[in-house]
């Protein structure tokens, strides 16, 4: 039985997977009202409960979310706008999403110190562990991008640059924002040990506070 139970949890694994691929996951319910994915506008946003029970850190998921400054939105995501990065994604695929234009820079570490990624450990039945992944948030990157000379190609550029897509009467941006705004460290101490960590091993000319959103 146990072998036809990881047979029935793996074919279902495999449905999930299909579903993302044309825009659907089981654990989204649809919005109502303002109370919508920032980044779709048709599902809500993920909730603590979900959040915890699929490995998302919740203190650093909610910490991260907070307003940028000189900004009035917070971020949120549902679960196939993560999955499928239209709203997170690690640093080895932005690296590669905005054509290594990140590569050698020090945005990463400033998002870090900012407080602004959070992590997650997906749970599964399929084995005994998974791998930790650090999420960083879809604008951030895409701001820094274009700042370094990142030029969206075919159907990228009618998404670029990006806007709160659960606020239906509001018109997107008609040109990049390259604004200059300094992060500053979040208030939780949750990583704070991590954070200093990171500070002595970063410690180089190149590391600037600038950073453009």
């Amino acid at each position: 039985w146990e072998q036809e139970a990881y047979e029935r949890k793996k074919a279902w694994s495999n449905i999930h997977k299909q579903q993302l691929k044309v825009g659907h996951d089981f654990r989204d319910a649809k919005a109502k009202g303002s109370d919508a994915c920032v980044f779709c506008g048709d599902n809500k946003p993920i909730k603590q409960k979900k959040a915890k029970q699929n490995g998302i850190e919740w203190d650093e998921y909610v910490e991260s979310t907070r307003p940028r400054p000189g900004k009035e939105e917070r971020y949120n995501t549902c679960w196939v706008c993560k999955t499928n990065h239209k709203s997170v994604m690690t640093e080895a695929l932005a690296k590669t999403k905005f054509a290594k234009k990140l590569n050698g820079s020090s945005i990463f570490q400033e998002l870090r110190r900012a407080e602004y990624t959070f992590t997650a450990q997906p749970t599964t039945d399929l084995c005994d562990s998974t791998r930790t992944s650090e999420y960083f948030w879809y604008p951030d990157l895409e701001a820094a991008a274009l700042a370094a000379g990142w030029k969206p190609r075919g159907k990228q550029k009618e998404s670029v640059p990006w806007w709160p897509k659960n606020r239906r009467k509001m018109k997107a941006p008609t040109t990049p924002s390259t604004s200059v705004s300094t992060i500053t460290p979040g208030s939780s101490t949750k990583r704070a040990k991590r954070r200093r960590s990171e500070e002595d091993d970063d410690r180089k000319p190149s590391a600037k506070r600038g950073l453009k959103f």
